[in-house]
């Protein structure tokens, strides 16, 4: 059962429908600190702390210590994390500071521009359009929605939306979080599909993004 520690659980709007979610914004409302300005990686162990908070194997002061994070702060607990968390994570001292890891793949993978959306009113349109403009510097012409895919069904109710930009060119900044590193290559379509074919890319994400943009290549390739 869904619980509203600090009325974190906050609902949003998604087209004609709604939506469920956690709320960092809400800790720091409620006081626990200055939650904004952690590093990505505390945040996205925080959420998943507060999210799978249960009181038992989770409790409340685990959210809080965390929230309340330091670089320069002494050790003072350990976070549970198990099969219903649904993340492997561990926190590492490194030059002075925390560095949380997430078990993923070994290999370098080639990804795509993604962003969670929070309770900000920005639209996956123009989310997309934002966080490739900054991961990436390439602003087009035109963006649409080509597609949507429940990434994680089993346990979340998510959606991942794929934006299509067209015409873009590099013309902007970079504009990456201060945890983030990125190479930034571009390729021939084919050459992309090719990949995906042979198995090199196998960002689950990235292959579906790639089929739904298949008919539009079909087409672009025509004229």
């Amino acid at each position: 059962m869904a619980h509203n520690l600090f009325d974190s659980f906050q609902e949003f709007k998604l087209g004609a429908g709604t939506g469920k979610f956690y709320s960092l914004p809400a800790l720091e409302k409620a006081g626990l600190g200055k939650v904004s300005r952690l590093p990505v990686s505390i945040r996205i162990v925080l959420e998943s702390v507060l999210r799978n908070c249960d009181g038992k194997k989770v409790t409340e002061e685990h959210v809080r210590q965390l929230a309340a994070w330091s670089p320069n702060a002494a050790r003072v607990d350990e976070i549970p994390f198990t099969s219903e968390s649904k993340r492997m994570t561990t926190l590492h001292d490194v030059d002075g500071g925390v560095v949380a890891y997430a078990k993923g793949a070994p290999e370098v993978i080639v990804g795509a521009c993604t962003r969670r959306l929070q309770a900000t009113g920005e639209s996956p349109l123009d989310a997309g359009v934002r966080e490739l403009r900054e991961e990436t510097g390439f602003v087009g012409s035109s963006a649409t929605i080509i597609g949507q895919i429940h990434p994680n069904p089993a346990f979340l109710n998510n959606r991942c939306h794929f934006v299509l930009v067209e015409n873009a060119v590099r013309s902007s900044e970079l504009d990456w979080d201060p945890d983030e590193e990125i190479e930034v290559t571009t390729a021939p379509g084919d050459q992309v599909y090719h990949w995906a074919r042979e198995g090199r890319i196998s960002h689950s994400l990235v292959l579906n993004a790639l089929f739904y943009f298949s008919p539009r290549w079909e087409e672009l390739k025509k004229r």
